[in-house]
C-alpha cells in the first residue's frame, strides 16, 4: 500500500512526462519482484481518487503480467470504501468489491 498513482502505462497523460519520473524505479521493481514471486500481488493506492481495479504491469513482450492486480481507491469527494476478500479457493485470491456510502453518492 502506498498513497501516490504511480502512473502505469502513461495513463494520466501530464503535460510534462518529468512529473512521474520517480516511479519508472518502483514499478520496474514491482515488475521484477512480482514475476519472481509465484503467488498473486496486490497494489492499493489512493492519490487519483477515483476507484480502479486493473491489471496494468506488462512484461516486456507486452503482455499483461498476470499475477499483479492494482486497486486505486476512493478519495476526496468520493467517500467510499473496497471491501477486501481473501478467497484461497479462487485463483485471483484476491476479491474487491467497492462500496458505495448513498448519503455521499449524491451532490
Amino acid at each position: 500500500m502506498w498513497q501516490a498513482d504511480p502512473n502505469f502505462n502513461n495513463e494520466q497523460h501530464p503535460a510534462n512526462p518529468h512529473d512521474f519520473d520517480a516511479y519508472p524505479d518502483y514499478v520496474n521493481a514491482l515488475r521484477n519482484e512480482t514475476s519472481a514471486f509465484a503467488g498473486q500481488v496486490v497494489l492499493v493506492h489512493g492519490d487519483s481518487h477515483y476507484f480502479k481495479m486493473d491489471k496494468p504491469l506488462t512484461l516486456p513482450s507486452g503482455k499483461v503480467l498476470p499475477n499483479f492486480t492494482r486497486v486505486e481507491t476512493f478519495g476526496a469527494a468520493s467517500t467510499h470504501w473496497v471491501q477486501a476478500t481473501i478467497d484461497p479457493k479462487s485463483r485471483n485470491l484476491f476479491l474487491f468489491e467497492p462500496m458505495i456510502v448513498a448519503a455521499t453518492a449524491t451532490s
